[in-house]
């Protein structure tokens, strides 16, 4: 994830409906073998890791008493989300993480594998973190009714969002505006270092978030064009960005 460099936030391009900023492809950075580094080998600043606790506690707070869209089901979609994204990551080599001490020459030639396999996800641990993210903040506060719903008793909404995944584009925007606030400018600059990987970071973090909403058949069908588009019989691509984009889709709704 990012080194901190810069010296203001950097700026991206966003747009108001939420559901204007998904896209078909994310491009994941190239093969990177230190991203295959051990987790426990890598330290993390103290300020960092009390801000990111600081802010799960804020999201927590922002979830209502629901009978399901409250915290228990976003705490379960993110433990899930973190067991399926460590799945994804082992690979037919047993560890599949370099240690120190690991001959350098088939470490590399492991981790290159690994990357080949699952397609960039793990190379990039900006899109791992990103996609647990989405599972936490993918309902906050929710209303505990359906888009449908939400449409008729709270017009404004939908006057803002569109017709489509008031509630998904909703928890987004309010998750997005709580992290971009003053008290979490350590942990922003753990995450991304410019402003190439803050737009990385926030599209997989919307794809993600929208790809929750089980509501649109509409919505579902593309889904599942794209999938076949990538995995299906007759799969016209064979592009790494487009398949690991819908992986991260399916995760998600799993």
């Amino acid at each position: 994830m990012g080194k901190g460099g810069w010296d203001e936030d950097p700026e991206i391009e966003t747009k108001e409906k939420i559901t204007e900023e998904r896209v078909d492809v994310i491009a994941l950075p190239p093969f990177y073998k230190e991203a295959h580094k051990h987790p426990k080998s890598i330290d993390v600043d103290p300020q960092v890791s009390q801000q990111l606790k600081e802010f799960v506690s804020a999201i927590a707070q922002a979830y209502r008493s629901n009978p399901f869209h409250c915290l228990q089901h976003a705490s379960h979609t993110t433990m899930s989300a973190t067991k399926l994204i460590s799945r994804i990551a082992v690979s037919d080599f047993e560890g599949g993480q370099i240690q120190e001490g690991d001959d350098p020459v088939e470490s590399e030639l492991i981790a290159a594998h690994i990357h080949a396999q699952t397609y960039g996800i793990v190379s990039d641990p900006l899109t791992q973190f990103a996609v647990v993210l989405a599972a936490l903040i993918h309902a906050v506060d929710h209303r505990g009714i359906s888009n449908e719903a939400l449409s008729a008793e709270e017009p404004e909404i939908s006057a803002k969002y569109g017709d489509a995944a008031l509630i998904e584009q909703l928890s987004f925007e309010k998750a997005w505006e709580k992290l971009m606030s003053p008290d979490f400018e350590n942990l922003r600059r753990c995450l991304y270092a410019d402003a190439e990987e803050k737009k990385r970071f926030r599209q997989v973090l919307v794809n993600s978030v929208l790809a929750t909403d089980h509501d649109d058949p509409e919505a579902h069908a593309r889904r599942q064009e794209r999938w076949d588009t990538s995995f299906g019989p007759a799969a016209i691509e064979d592009d790494p960005n487009r398949k690991a984009t819908s992986i991260v889709e399916c995760l998600m709704q799993a």
